[in-house]
């Protein structure tokens, strides 16, 4: 599922198949909210209005780390990094080589 998505979708669909996040959490996701040292995310408001913590495998720590080079700004961790250039909206049902099952949760 992960190799058919672009380049620059891979790490938010990585994300959240590893951690189970939905699209907007981890759009707006804050370098101030992920604890690397304890491998947690903090999501201080979800889409029902409570906070959660959100516990990371290796895998959610590897993406996190990647982008975390990649991106180097300490803001948002898909603020302009995923938004950049041509249309990037993440899709909510599917995109070109994903099976039409496929979608991310708001």
């Amino acid at each position: 599922m992960i190799a058919a998505c672009p380049n620059w979708l891979r790490p938010i669909v990585a994300l959240a198949v590893c951690t189970g996040m939905r699209r907007s959490e981890i759009l707006n996701l804050r370098w101030i909210d992920v604890d690397l040292a304890h491998n947690c995310i903090l999501l201080p408001q979800t889409k029902n209005g409570e906070g959660r913590i959100v516990y990371l495998n290796q895998n959610a720590r590897n993406v996190l780390e990647i982008i975390a080079s990649a991106n180097g700004d300490g803001t948002r961790t898909g603020g302009g990094r995923w938004s950049r250039g041509e249309d990037r909206r993440i899709p909510k049902r599917r995109s070109p080589g994903i099976g039409d099952e496929f979608r991310l949760p708001d």
